[in-house]
């Protein structure tokens, strides 16, 4: 009988080390996949980049970079994610008009991040989400102003709507964004 304790003990410890064992695993393996960088800190090494002039920043693959006759007049550079045809969310890089933020539809909910340094220059962040009359969808967007590498200020705008463009996603390239010097088609980070 006491054989048989002992026994059954060694399969509940072997099950304690084997749970373990998977949650170290899994462990491994999250954190390979979160913290890879393509751009900047918030970018998969899945994800594809865009320069706009010393301004970087990622999105997923499934995106489409804009070709400059696509882009909004004065725009940098930009990408789109579409399904089934309809846009879903873009990301443009736009010149900033003057210190003050583009203005918010009347009852966005708005967050403003405390000031922080990209590429040792000042940055600021605002994010916001509204709707689209009562039961219209919500959208986010995600302001970021920053200082280029030729130091003109820059707004980087992350905007989607519907529940598949997420807060997580817009913070993640939110937080892909990187300042440098111009490099050859590339950023070269400083």
């Amino acid at each position: 009988m006491s054989g048989s304790k002992r026994g059954s003990g060694s399969k509940r410890g072997a099950g304690r080390w084997n749970a373990a064992a998977v949650a170290l695993g899994g462990v491994l393996l999250l954190g390979a996949t979160t913290t890879g960088c393509g751009v900047g800190a918030g970018a998969p090494d899945s994800w594809n980049y865009v320069n706009a002039d010393g301004v970087a920043f990622a999105h997923p693959k499934d995106w489409t970079n804009l070709p400059s006759s696509a882009l909004p007049h004065g725009a940098l550079a930009g990408a789109v994610w579409k399904q089934d045809g309809k846009e879903i969310a873009t990301v443009e890089v736009l010149p900033a008009p003057g210190k003050g933020w583009p203005a918010r539809p009347k009852g966005a909910k708005v967050k403003r991040s405390p000031a922080f340094t990209l590429g040792d220059k000042p940055a600021d962040q605002v994010t916001y989400t509204y709707r689209h009359g009562k039961h219209g969808p919500s959208t986010r967007v995600v302001y970021l102003r920053v200082v280029d590498a030729r130091d003109r200020p820059v707004l980087i705008r992350i905007q989607g709507e519907g529940p598949d463009f997420t807060q997580g996603m817009a913070d993640m390239i939110a937080d892909s964004v990187q300042v440098g010097t111009v490099g050859k088609g590339n950023i070269v980070k400083t």
